[in-house]
């Protein structure tokens, strides 16, 4: 069920087909859907729905090393994502699978400065 207030951004035909063919030639599925406003699950629906078959996610075989290096040398899950331009998630995830003792995430600090938001 959807909640109130959100929209919902219904394709064309043509469009499903502009999709369909950026994601063939390699695109993202993040960047299909911020080039067509829609959610990454839709596009994922429409290549499952037009049978196309979905690329794992997940980092390369070459990224990890480089992964598990930028780490020991210090850098976040966020930064390594920017860098290897994955998820922090997926970083998190395939450090843990290659056995890396990942570090307790630092507390986070209340901004306390006027007009702050809460």
């Amino acid at each position: 069920m959807r909640e109130l207030g959100t929209t919902v951004t219904l394709l064309a035909h043509e469009q499903v087909d502009g999709l369909v063919a950026d994601y063939q030639a390699g695109m993202k599925v993040s960047d299909i859907a911020a080039k067509y406003s829609v959610n990454r699950w839709t596009v994922r629906h429409h290549l499952i729905r037009r049978e196309i078959p979905v690329r794992l996610r997940g980092m390369d075989d070459a990224q990890v090393p480089e992964a598990i290096a930028l780490y020991g040398a210090g850098h976040t899950l966020a930064e390594i994502g920017r860098l290897l331009d994955a998820d922090p998630g997926t970083v998190r995830n395939t450090l843990r699978r290659e056995g890396v003792e990942l570090r307790t995430a630092a507390p986070r600090t209340r901004d306390t400065r006027p007009g702050a938001s809460d």
